[in-house]
């Protein structure tokens, strides 16, 4: 991973650990950052930290990730 590409991980996965909390409606953005986000919620729900979210993606390729 290029180093910036590393910085918008660190980005995403910080504001989902930060600001996302359980039963929250989300809405998830475009973009490699936005991918992070949706990566980080995943993880955060399997691991079962995270329950109950509405995400609301804005656009398709959001939405299939």
């Amino acid at each position: 991973m290029n180093p910036q590409d590393k910085a918008k991980q660190a980005v995403g996965y910080f504001a989902v650990d930060t600001y996302v909390r359980s039963g929250m409606k989300v809405g998830l953005g475009t973009g490699t950052t936005a991918k992070f986000v949706v990566e980080r919620i995943g993880q955060r729900m399997q691991e079962g930290s995270l329950k109950d979210l509405l995400c609301v993606p804005t656009s398709e390729a959001t939405r299939r990730q």
